[in-house]
Parts: structure tokens; C-alpha cells; sequence
């Protein structure tokens, strides 16, 4: 008996369509730093189409700010799988490596996707940054240097090398221009993360009314999800109290 072809042609255009509705909350979610919203819609679309590349390397990419490296990992290979040359699968794949704590395998990646790289501005400045991340992590900060002002010169609008570049200098004692670094970068991006660099820093000179206030910023961090139980409870503004959760 033949299939009904009809029916197989509508019941297929329902889940397409069913797939782009997910995958449209899913990228605002994303770009929300809504993580662990994003990942359970892009998990969704997956589901349905198995075989984009850009829906797991997305969904990688939420699975590395929830901190769940292997599952990113995992992710990352599947879109690579689907594409062996996908710059952004790569690169991904050679951030999540190094917050692995595997630096040198991570450099060996941003090879790879280096030599597939064309003249993209924004790839490039994430491949700078990505590379000087795992400089860090080879505890290689001048070499860090080079790699996060180099991602400046690709993409000056592009945040995260100002932010960490900010850390370098505030090791050093820097403090003036980290401060003015971290701001750019907050000022751009509007990162959580951002706000609470400037609090740290501001605890560390001692100006602890600036800092404690600087440093709530990543109780509004949805990456945060440890924060998630001190949802709709009062917090402590400094008044006497007997105790504190």
C-alpha cells in the first residue's frame, strides 16, 4: 500500500512550521541570557530537525553558559558532524574545550577554524577572544593581551575582550584604566558579568558601598540559576535583622 503523500506533506510542513515557532522564542531567549530557556526550546527544534548546524551549535552555545561543558561538547560535534568547516561550531567547540581545562587542544581548534576563517569581523574578534581565553588559561597573560586587543581591532563594538582585557589590567594594578574598560564593556554589551567585575574591583580599592552595589548585578544574571532560590524573597538592605538566608 502506497503512503498517503498528502498526509505526509502536511503532517512534515506542520513540524516545520512547529520548529521555526521554537526556534524564534529560542533566539530571544538567547539573546536574553535566558539560557536554560533557550536550551530546552532549541532542544525542541533539534527534536524535529535533526541535522542544522546552527540550531546546535546555538544550543552549545547556551549549554556553555549554563556551565554543562560536556553537554555543549556534545552539541558542538553534532554540528560539526552536520558541517566540518562551521567556523562557528569550531570556535564554540575551542571555548567550551579551554573552560574544560584543556587550553593547548582548545589553540589547536582556533587553528583549524583560523585557516577556514574569511574577512567577517565578528568571527574573527571571537576567534581573538577565544584564543586569548585560553591563553589564560596557560597562565600566558601577555599573550592574552595581544589576542583581546586584536579582537578590539576586528570589532571595536564587540564587548567581551574590553571585559577581559579589564581583568589583565586589574591583576596588574591597573586600576583606573580596568575601570574604564569594564564600563565600555557594560556600556556595550549591558552584561551582568560586566557590573560585577566593576563591584569586585570596587571592593578591592575599598569602596565597599559602590562595590556591594555593583556586585547584586549577578543576582539578576539568568546564567546565575544558584540565584533562582532567592527569587521573590525580601533582601537585606543593611537594616538589624537576626537573621540572613
Amino acid at each position: 500500500m502506497l503512503p498517503d503523500w498528502n498526509y505526509v506533506r502536511q503532517v512534515q510542513g506542520e513540524r516545520i512550521v512547529l520548529a521555526n515557532a521554537y526556534l524564534d522564542m529560542a533566539n530571544r531567549r538567547r539573546a536574553e541570557r535566558d539560557y536554560a530557556a533557550a536550551q530546552a526550546l532549541y532542544q525542541k527544534v533539534v527534536g524535529i530537525v535533526p541535522h542544522d548546524k546552527v540550531v546546535w551549535t546555538c544550543l552549545g552555545e547556551c549549554w556553555t553558559n549554563l556551565a554543562k561543558y560536556a553537554r555543549a561538547h556534545a552539541c558542538y560535534q553534532q554540528a560539526l558532524a552536520c558541517d566540518p568547516a562551521f567556523v562557528p561550531a569550531l570556535l564554540g567547540l575551542a571555548e567550551c574545550t579551554t573552560l574544560q581545562k584543556r587550553p593547548k587542544r582548545a589553540l589547536k581548534l582556533l587553528k583549524r577554524a583560523e585557516a577556514l576563517m574569511d574577512d567577517e569581523p565578528a568571527a574573527n574578534a571571537q576567534l581573538w577572544v577565544a584564543q586569548g581565553n585560553a591563553c589564560m588559561m596557560l597562565a600566558d597573560p601577555a599573550r592574552a593581551e595581544r589576542a583581546y586587543r586584536r579582537a578590539m581591532q576586528f570589532k571595536p563594538d564587540y564587548y567581551p575582550p574590553y571585559g577581559n582585557l579589564g581583568n589583565i589590567l586589574c591583576e596588574r594594578g591597573e586600576h583606573a584604566e580596568a575601570r574604564r574598560l569594564y564600563e565600555k564593556a557594560y556600556a556595550m554589551g549591558g552584561d551582568p558579568v560586566m557590573g560585577m567585575n566593576l563591584g569586585i574591583q570596587a571592593l578591592l580599592l575599598g569602596d565597599y558601598v559602590e562595590g556591594w552595589r555593583r556586585y547584586a548585578a549577578r543576582l539578576d544574571d539568568p546564567r546565575h540559576l544558584e540565584f533562582r532560590r532567592f527569587e521573590g524573597r525580601r533582601r537585606w538592605a543593611g537594616e538589624p535583622t537576626d537573621t540572613l538566608y
